[in-house]
């Protein structure tokens, strides 16, 4: 199963040195959520481990609790899986991957296996074996019970927690479609960092967005909009941790050495977001440029550790906007068709839009009112396959300043169709 979302770094495992591992696999129960009082519509187990860690065998017995109840409920050995990279690491930098279980044949999405049986309500609890039958991990909700005396009573809730048939006891389950989540710590933990959030089937928990976790700077997209004698640049980043901001260094051509043009240290709108899970656009206009001369940019962002990484390079030629169409075609052809959005937005008193286009092809680019009446013929010919960057002033097709408001911008062609909205403030 792999997780093709925005990459993440996760501090799970030894968050000390002198913390042993609870088993030598280093496999543990993250995530688990059983019956409810209603809908019953989520129920899962969650696994997490390093990533190539084979689990073929490995069985997890769901024990009832309650002393009226001897012996396992249900029984499931994992057939042939290895643990994916789902692009997550320890604090040692190894990679980490989960399995999902999905219980009573409900489609929880993503999920490895599915068996019909269900989690019940507590006080119950599941244990996670090996395939020579070594217990690795063990959880209870609700309570403990029996199962730390002779229901299988091979686990305990005393010290130390590290050791393998340590059994972590708990919150119950609730009726909202929540899930019961490891914290930070999964070694550790005696069952007092596990809560109850929204469920988060096949990557980290909620719990683990924060404190020890570290989330990377995921870099979405880095381009660069040419202009009159300016360069527009924008990035998009999905999730930083520990980001004290950016750094951006320019170069020409013929030159080979890049050189720093602003920084975090001293520009505002490139500081960054410390650390967090959401979307944050950055914006940065280079106005130390002349036109007809391509510069090149490198975009590096910086920790509070000082650390300094190279995340992107892009390239543009600012040119007069006399041209609708400035050509800034890379030596990577884009792969997919692509209308995006247009730069600045909102703008005044002109934007450009970037077109990407997989191979040469007749297209169709034209701006309508918000009442749908077209104002303005901007590209109606073939253009090569490429990257190409539109200028629009802010007239329609007869010359005429249109005013403040939404328009929208249409691209059609053979192949492809989008359209993007755009506010225009006068």
């Amino acid at each position: 199963m792999k997780i093709v979302s925005t990459t993440v770094c996760v501090l799970l495992l030894f968050l000390s040195g002198d913390l042993c591992a609870q088993n030598d696999y280093e496999v543990y129960i993250n995530e688990i959520r059983a019956n409810d009082e209603s809908t019953d519509d989520i129920e899962f187990i969650e696994l997490i481990g390093p990533a190539g860690t084979d689990l073929t065998g490995f069985q997890i017995i769901h024990y009832n609790g309650t002393e009226s109840q001897d012996g396992g409920l249900w029984t499931h050995t994992i057939g042939s899986f290895t643990i994916p990279d789902d692009g997550i690491i320890d604090n040692r930098g190894k990679a980490l991957g989960f399995y999902v279980l999905g219980c009573s044949g409900n489609a929880v999405d993503p999920c490895d296996e599915v068996i019909a049986e269900v989690l019940q309500n507590g006080e119950d609890g599941i244990i996670l074996y090996d395939a020579e039958g070594t217990i690795l991990d063990a959880v209870a909700w609700q309570g403990a019970g029996d199962m730390p005396t002779d229901d299988p009573g091979t686990v305990t809730t005393s010290p130390p927690a590290s050791a393998n048939n340590f059994l972590h006891v708990t919150l119950d389950d609730d009726a909202g479609d929540r899930s019961l989540q490891a914290p930070n710590d999964v070694h550790g933990d005696d069952g007092s960092g596990w809560v109850i959030d929204s469920a988060t089937v096949g990557a980290i928990n909620r719990s683990q967005l924060t404190g020890d976790i570290q989330l990377p700077v995921q870099l979405t997209f880095f381009s660069a909009a040419p202009g009159n004698n300016h360069i527009i640049l924008t990035w998009r980043t999905e999730s930083e941790t520990n980001n004290q901001g950016f750094i951006l260094t320019r170069s020409q051509d013929g030159q080979a050495e890049f050189h720093e043009i602003a920084s975090y240290r001293t520009c505002d709108a490139l500081r960054g977001s410390q650390s967090t899970s959401q979307r944050k656009n950055y914006r940065y206009t280079d106005h130390y440029v002349f036109n007809n001369i391509t510069y090149r940019y490198k975009l590096i962002d910086v920790d509070y550790s000082g650390m300094q990484t190279e995340r992107a390079l892009v390239s543009a030629t600012p040119i007069n906007m006399v041209d609708k169409i400035i050509n800034t075609t890379s030596e990577n052809i884009p792969n997919t068709f692509h209308l995006a959005q247009n730069v600045p937005n909102p703008f005044n008193p002109s934007t450009i839009i970037r077109l990407d286009l997989p191979q040469d092809i007749l297209i169709r680019l034209d701006i309508y009112t918000i009442t749908g009446q077209k104002i303005k013929s901007l590209i109606r010919k073939s253009l090569p396959a490429g990257s190409h960057f539109v200028h629009w002033d802010g007239t329609n097709d007869k010359g005429i300043k249109v005013p403040s408001g939404l328009y929208f911008y249409q691209l059609a062609c053979e192949k492809y169709y989008a359209v993007k909205k755009m506010i225009l403030t006068r």
